[in-house]
Parts: C-alpha cells; sequence; structure tokens
C-alpha cells in the first residue's frame, strides 16, 4: 500500500482516526462527538481546534474534537483527490496559521477566508455525523 511521511499531527491522527477510530469509539462515533462538541459551542472555529485553544474544554474534548477534525479533513480530501491528495496534505507543515491557509485548496473551496473554512467544517460534520 501507499506510505505517508506526514508532517503534520493533524494528518497522523487524522488518517488514524478515519481509518480506526479514537479511543475506543468508531469513525463514525468519533464524527458525532465532533459534531456534539460543535453544537454545544456554536462560536468554536476550526481554528481553535487546530491550535488545541479551545475556551474552558477538558483535554478529552479538545482531542476528541482535533482527531475527528482531523479524520474528517482526511477523508474530505481523499474523496476529493486520492492517494495523490493525501500525500500532498501529508506534506504540510502543522503549524496551525500554515493548515489553515492551505486547507481551502486542500478541499476545493472557492474562498480562501477563514469564514468559508468554518462553515465547510461545520456542514461537513452535519453530513457525516449521525447529529442533524
Amino acid at each position: 500500500g501507499p506510505t505517508f511521511n506526514g508532517r503534520s499531527r493533524l494528518f497522523n491522527e487524522g488518517v488514524a482516526t478515519w481509518l480506526g477510530g479514537s479511543r475506543g469509539r468508531t469513525t463514525q462515533e468519533m464524527y458525532t462527538r465532533l459534531r456534539q462538541i460543535q453544537t454545544a459551542r456554536p462560536a468554536l472555529t476550526l481554528g481553535q481546534v487546530l491550535s488545541n485553544a479551545i475556551p474552558d474544554a477538558q483535554a478529552e474534548e479538545m482531542t476528541d474534537a482535533f482527531y475527528a477534525t482531523g479524520a474528517l479533513i482526511v477523508d474530505s480530501v481523499y474523496r476529493r483527490g486520492g492517494i495523490e491528495g493525501l500525500r500532498s496534505l501529508a506534506q504540510l507543515n502543522g503549524d496551525p496559521k500554515v493548515l489553515l491557509a492551505a486547507l481551502p485548496t486542500q478541499l476545493g473551496l472557492s474562498g480562501s477566508d477563514e469564514a468559508a473554512l468554518d462553515r465547510w467544517w461545520h456542514a461537513q460534520a452535519v453530513r457525516v455525523s449521525n447529529v442533524r
């Protein structure tokens, strides 16, 4: 199978969660958990999750949001660009600012502003979770 040298924690944890879930939860359960976190925190941004800077969050909540977001991004990049898309994602530096700047292109978004990325993140979490 293909091999990747992921340069970011988001990619590495995202692939692991996408393929096998996390902490005894399936990938689907992780997506549902992400949607629950988003619903409980409507002002939460993708940037806050990537920076592990969720206000007043417990460590487990931050980790769940980060891992599930990583899986969501990996899944979306794979659906759009296949293995080559994942290779490109794997090469991105793990710095949240670098990721936020590069993700719109990786995801095929027309808008490159953080608000467009946040809208995508919320819409995708709704799409893949069992929570509406």
